[in-house]
C-alpha cells in the first residue's frame, strides 16, 4: 500500500523570526520537532485534507501556498509526495524527517527582530553575527554528539536552545535558553555638554542616572545597558563604551527552572568564538544524555567564568 505525505517548504521567509527560505518539514498527523505552533494551526488543516485525497479549491496544479498568522510570518508551500510502500514507510519517513528539517530536531535558534534592524531598541543591525553564530553551533561538538546519538528522536524541551537579543529587552527570552546572548550598551560618563536638563532622567526605567546639583549623574550598579539615555540626551553629551554582549549559558524552564548565568561580556568580535568554544569544552565534560544545564550546575558558573574571563 502506498503511503502519502505531505512537505510543507517556505518559498518566502519575510520577516520570520524563526526560519528562512528553503526550511522544509515533513508533516504527517503530529507537530513536526522544530515547526512553531503558529505555522502548524494553518499547515495542518491544509495538509490533512491533502493526506487524504481531496481536493482544495486554491490549489495550483497540485501545490498550496498558505500564510503564517503571524504578523511576522512566513508563506508555506504544500506539496503531496507518494510512492513509498507500507513496509518501507516507516524508516523511510523518519530519515526524509530529518533530511527536512536540517538540525531542526536537535537546535533550536532564535533572533529577535531587532538584529535584523526591525526595532527602534536594537543596538545592533543586520544577521551577520546571528548566521555566524548559528553555523558556529552546528559546527561544535555539543551538536555534533547530539546529531551522533540519533537525538532526532529527542522531545521538544530537549533540544539545545540559543536565542539572541539586540537589547536588554531579551524578547527571545535569553534568560531560560542553554545559551543566551544580549546586546548591551553602556554609559560610561558625562561629558561637558551637559546642560542639567533631566531627559536621560525621565527615560531610564532603572532610575540608572540622575540630575544632581545641575549635571547627570550615573548610577552604575542600576543600569542595565539599554541605550536608551544615549539617544535622547539632546546635547549627546552621555559617553558609552562600545556595545558588548553578555552570554548567558544554563538557562531552562520545565519543572525544574533555572535562570541563565552570566559566562561573560565580551565585545562583538569574541562572541562567535566563545560560544564554539564553551560548546566544546562542555561537550567533553558533559555525561551522556546529560542537557547542558545539568552540566552548568555540576561544574559551577563560577568555575566556567573563571575559564572564560575575557
Amino acid at each position: 500500500m502506498k503511503q502519502r505525505r505531505v512537505i510543507a517548504e517556505i518559498v518566502d521567509a519575510g520577516n520570520c523570526r524563526y526560519y528562512e527560505k528553503g526550511r522544509r518539514f515533513v508533516l504527517s498527523g503530529f507537530t513536526p520537532s522544530g515547526l512553531c505552533d503558529g505555522a502548524y494551526t494553518v499547515l495542518s488543516r491544509d495538509s490533512q485534507t491533502m493526506r487524504y485525497g481531496a481536493k482544495l479549491p486554491w490549489a495550483r496544479n497540485g501545490v498550496v501556498l498558505t500564510r503564517c498568522p503571524d504578523p511576522e510570518g512566513a508563506l508555506w508551500q504544500l506539496k503531496i509526495e507518494e510512492g513509498l510502500d507500507s513496509e518501507q514507510g516507516g524508516q523511510q519517513e523518519k530519515e526524509a524527517a530529518k533530511s527536512c528539517s536540517e538540525l531542526g530536531d536537535v537546535y533550536e535558534h532564535k533572533v529577535c527582530r531587532g538584529m535584523k534592524g526591525g526595532c527602534p531598541f536594537s543596538l545592533v543591525g543586520g544577521s551577520a553575527l546571528s548566521e555566524d553564530i548559528k553555523q558556529a553551533v552546528k559546527d561544535s561538538a555539543w551538536v555534533g554528539t547530539a546529531v551522533k546519538q540519533e537525538s532526532t528522536d529527542l522531545r521538544h524541551y530537549c533540544r539545545f536552545k540559543v536565542a539572541l537579543a539586540a537589547c536588554p529587552n531579551a524578547c527571545t527570552q535569553p534568560q531560560i535558553k542553554d545559551i543566551g546572548i544580549i546586546a548591551i550598551c553602556v554609559p560610561s560618563e558625562i561629558g561637558a555638554d551637559c546642560d542639567g536638563c533631566g531627559r536621560c532622567e525621565e527615560v531610564c526605567r532603572e532610575e540608572a542616572i540622575a540630575v544632581r546639583d545641575g549635571i547627570a549623574e550615573l548610577l552604575p550598579e542600576k543600569c542595565v545597558g539599554c541605550g536608551v539615555c544615549l539617544r535622547e540626551c539632546p546635547q549627546e553629551a552621555i559617553e558609552s563604551d562600545p556595545v558588548r554582549f553578555r552570554i548567558l549559558v544554563g538557562g531552562t524552564m520545565g519543572r525544574h527552572p533555572r535562570w541563565g548565568q552570566e559566562l561573560c561580556v565580551v565585545d562583538s568580535s569574541r562572541v562567535v568564538q566563545v560560544v564554539k568554544s564553551f560548546l566544546d569544552k562542555t561537550a567533553q565534560q558533559a555525561r551522556p544524555g546529560e542537557r547542558m544545564t545539568s552540566v552548568v550546575e555540576r561544574i559551577g558558573a563560577g568555575t566556567l567564568r573563571e575559564e572564560f574571563s575575557l
